[in-house]
């Protein structure tokens, strides 16, 4: 097993987090310029343990490590601001894309730019009046990042551009393509340019682009449950 040392400070969130043996954490991070990293904690959950109250999701730090590459162990964790404080439906919506993050992400797979639109995200998510379009875009930049990006401006077979009075249905194998029917599975051309522009959505288009997305989200899960989804829908039926 090889041995990796990690000399310098790098940016990163806490994803998730849990415990190992008595004393120590397993960490889940998103790392700017290294990706998605598992870390061991040791003594995290000792009261007097250096990383006491640090190792918190939506936490941005500065950490770095040595050990094994399979699973190394965290040397450093220090915060670099404030944390981000999230209630309520908008800690839900942190969650989903910490989860999002953490299944559909690959190990030491550096997305510099997926970072980037992920602390946007996560402060916005404090005060944004439109959570429903933060999380399209994310969604969007989180595909296109794993090789899952959608061409959302043209139909899939003949290349002609969305036009908003038509109503399209995404297939995997072709992209867009025109329909004459309106159901759940299909979404406007007007949804769809808006989507694109990161303009307001109407609750409709809201609808539209959020099972669009789902669809697309849920095939590339393969299966997996997504517990924030559940946890945001107990909270709604309470």
């Amino acid at each position: 097993m090889s041995t990796t040392f990690s000399t310098a400070q790098h940016q990163a969130y806490v994803l998730h987090k849990r415990a190992y043996s008595e004393t120590s954490l397993i960490v889940e991070l998103f790392i700017r310029d290294v990706g998605k990293k598992t870390l061991i904690a040791k003594g995290a959950r000792r009261k007097k343990s250096q990383f006491s109250g640090i190792l918190e999701p939506f936490n941005q730090l500065r950490v770095n490590w040595s050990g094994r590459s399979s699973l190394a162990t965290l040397t450093l964790a220090e915060r670099c601001q404030e944390p981000v404080q999230l209630v309520s439906k908008r800690l839900f919506c942190g969650l989903y894309l910490n989860e999002l993050i953490m299944n559909l992400l690959t190990h030491d797979d550096p997305h510099q730019h997926l970072f980037d639109h992920y602390q946007h995200c996560i402060h916005a998510l404090q005060s944004s009046l439109d959570l429903e379009l933060l999380l399209r875009q994310f969604e969007l930049t989180l595909l296109e990042q794993i090789g899952y990006g959608l061409q959302l401006e043209h139909e899939g077979q003949n290349g002609e551009p969305v036009v908003a009075e038509k109503r399209y249905r995404y297939l995997s194998d072709q992209g867009l393509v025109t329909v004459e029917r309106t159901d759940l599975t299909t979404i406007t051309g007007s949804t769809l340019i808006a989507l694109l522009r990161g303009e307001a959505l109407t609750d409709q288009q809201k609808r539209e682009a959020k099972l669009l997305l789902r669809g697309i989200i849920d095939n590339c899960l393969e299966g997996k449950p997504l517990r924030s989804r559940d946890l945001f829908r107990t909270i709604q039926t309470s």
